[in-house]
């Protein structure tokens, strides 16, 4: 190794001029004894040197210029940091599991594609029904439908007392919730009033409503059935229908004042005090 490569690797220190002389001596003296092809070749080694006869030539790349005597260390070129290379995952193919809004979504598009089709199935069934018995196990669904509710009505007011007795049977464990239907309270109303004669009926209709009865009264359609039954059950079942206003006692001053429960105080005023 020759004294140019080793100043390459001496450490950042301070080097005595003395030191630098001697080193220049030796490597001149070095220089007169090789070939002119070694020293061509160990030149073109040498990344930059300056001209001759300066200080630089000896220490090149080694160091910087000489001042007051003391070698100042080299410039060292800064250290590059390779670019970080970004990798990127291809796009997976697999479809993401959806997640809570998207299942609510699709779950309710098939319900309502569910009951749209029922609805067809039903609307198509009883407008060539001519009887209650031609829709028999289908009057609850027909009893919520805009127009499958007046369907039952009318077959309610049918001679046949057969065709009243299995639309009470059917809707009977329903009352309650037919009650606040927009469209079923119309068949309680009606199932209510066409069994005023029958008193076995009309009992078996009034006990859904107990215990209710409050609920109902306050509802915007509940209101309606329970004014129904008051009025119905005032003569032929009068236990009956004092149990259903029994139900609102402690309670008249809030349906007094409730834009519905305010129809049934009316009604229970005009049946027991009539003018």
């Amino acid at each position: 190794m020759s004294w140019a490569d080793v100043f390459k690797y001496l450490p950042t220190t301070e080097i005595p001029l003395v030191l630098q002389r001697r080193v220049r001596e030796q490597l001149n003296s070095e220089a007169s004894t090789k070939p002119v092809s070694t020293a061509r070749r160990s030149s073109s080694l040498r990344p930059s040197l300056s001209p001759a006869g300066s200080d630089e030539v000896l220490f090149g790349s080694a160091c910087s210029v000489v001042e007051d005597g003391i070698i100042k260390p080299h410039r060292q070129a800064p250290l590059v940091t390779p670019p970080l290379v970004m990798v990127t995952e291809s796009p997976s193919t697999s479809v993401p599991p959806a997640g809570g809004k998207g299942r609510k979504k699709r779950a309710q598009q098939q319900k309502e594609a569910q009951r749209e089709a029922a609805k067809s199935e039903l609307q198509e069934l009883w407008q060539h029904a001519t009887t209650i018995y031609d829709v028999k196990g289908h009057v609850l669904q027909l009893a919520t439908d805009q127009w499958g509710c007046r369907f039952v009505q009318l077959r309610l007011e049918a001679p046949d007392e057969g065709e009243a007795n299995l639309i009470v049977c059917e809707l009977l464990e329903h009352i309650t919730d037919l009650s606040t239907d927009s469209y079923g309270n119309y068949v309680v109303q009606k199932m209510i009033e066409v069994s005023a004669d029958v008193e076995t009926r009309l009992g078996l209709i009034v006990d859904q409503l107990v215990g209710e009865v409050f609920r109902l009264s306050v509802h915007v359609y509940g209101c309606r059935v329970i004014q129904r039954a008051i009025a119905a059950t005032c003569v032929p079942l009068p236990q009956q229908h004092a149990l259903v206003i029994s139900e609102l006692k402690g309670r008249i001053q809030e349906c007094v004042e409730d834009a519905h429960g305010n129809h049934v105080v009316q009604k229970i005023i005009e049946i027991e005090r009539p003018v």
